[in-house]
């Protein structure tokens, strides 16, 4: 650990197996509540200690993933990255509120992806007081809200570009995977209505997908549209949507990926 001419410090991971062998465990227990290994520690990090562990959705370390602790109120951002084990530790912060972040680059389909990685339970997005240590836990989180009323997502997003819909029709997008997504999983075969969700999804678990279109009446019948990645000339009944990121999301509140797009048209109407 150093200090470098502006007051920040930079902190490395550290080797907590050490830890291990002397017979604790920390960076192992809950945030808040006793650690087995050292029961009269309630974060089991010691004062001024933030760490933890991350993991992917199968529960294998993560090592290489970037930890950003950073004062809630004021300027001072430390850093810290896992080791082979997934773990990391930040010693000798102050004892002011702080926040907990952590992300994570992946190769996945091609394309390396930066994915920002959730914490262990809603309330480690709130900020902290490292009084006597405290334990900030990640893993992979293909979905969902980034903490509590928060506005940022998990996953991917998709723009959609949607041609005119008359009355009591629906614009239908329905995306299938290709394969196992980012966490592992088979995925599933997911139906969105455009409008529903203002020509916006969010929240879309990163993958590979067979996306259609369909304009849905009343009634239910159903009016085939087609479907493009560039809007150029190569509109199609299907086309393959998948995310990728540009350039570092390290530091972002976002999930990490890039925005995918998707136009649509109807064949019929032109």
């Amino acid at each position: 650990m150093w200090i470098d001419s502006l007051g920040r410090r930079l902190v490395t991971a550290a080797i907590l197996s050490l830890a291990v062998g002397c017979g604790t465990t920390e960076g192992t227990g809950p945030s808040n509540g006793p650690n087995p290994g050292n029961p009269g520690n309630p974060g089991g990090t010691g004062p001024g200690v933030v760490a933890g562990i991350v993991i992917d959705a199968q529960g294998a370390p993560i090592a290489g993933a970037k930890i950003w602790v950073r004062p809630a109120l004021t300027t001072g951002l430390l850093e810290a990255t896992t080791d082979a084990n997934g773990r990391y530790s930040v010693q000798g912060i102050a004892t002011i509120p702080y926040r907990a972040y952590a992300w994570t680059f992946m190769n996945y389909a091609g394309k390396r992806l930066c994915l920002r990685l959730g914490s262990e339970r809603a309330e480690d997005y709130d900020s902290f007081v490292p009084t006597t240590g405290v334990v900030r836990n990640f893993k992979l989180q293909a979905e969902g809200e980034i903490g509590p009323n928060s506005g940022w997502h998990f996953g991917g997003e998709l723009r959609l570009f949607v041609p005119f819909a008359p009355a009591g029709h629906r614009v239908i997008v329905t995306l299938t995977p290709t394969g196992p997504l980012i966490d592992g999983s088979a995925g599933s075969v997911r139906s969105y209505d455009a409008r529903e969700h203002d020509n916006l999804l969010n929240s879309v678990p990163v993958g590979v997908y067979s996306a259609s279109a369909a304009l849905v009446a009343a009634n239910g019948t159903r009016t085939p549209l087609t479907v493009s990645t560039t809007d150029q000339d190569d509109y199609e009944s299907e086309v393959v949507v998948r995310w990728q990121t540009k350039d570092s999301c390290i530091g972002s509140h976002a999930g990490g990926p890039d925005r995918a797009y998707l136009w649509i048209r109807n064949p019929a109407a032109e």
